[in-house]
């Protein structure tokens, strides 16, 4: 079940991800939220799906990468 959305935080962050077993994936976080026990999760659509999914958000596999700027 999504969190509400007026508690989501927006963003579009490209990333990659790392899939277990399988070859690293481009997609993009839209949105942040985080748990009343404090866990991170993103709305993440990856590249050629329609749909976004909720995960917990794992650094080991889901790269933020840098958006212009310096």
């Amino acid at each position: 079940m999504p969190p509400p959305e007026v508690e989501v935080r927006a963003t579009y962050q490209p990333v990659i991800v790392q899939i277990p077993g399988g070859r690293p994936r481009t997609g993009t976080v839209t949105g942040w939220w985080e748990t009343p026990e404090g866990v991170s999760l993103c709305r993440l659509r990856l590249t050629g799906l329609t749909s976004a999914q909720w995960v917990v958000f794992d650094p080991d596999q889901i790269n933020l990468l840098v958006q212009g700027g310096t």
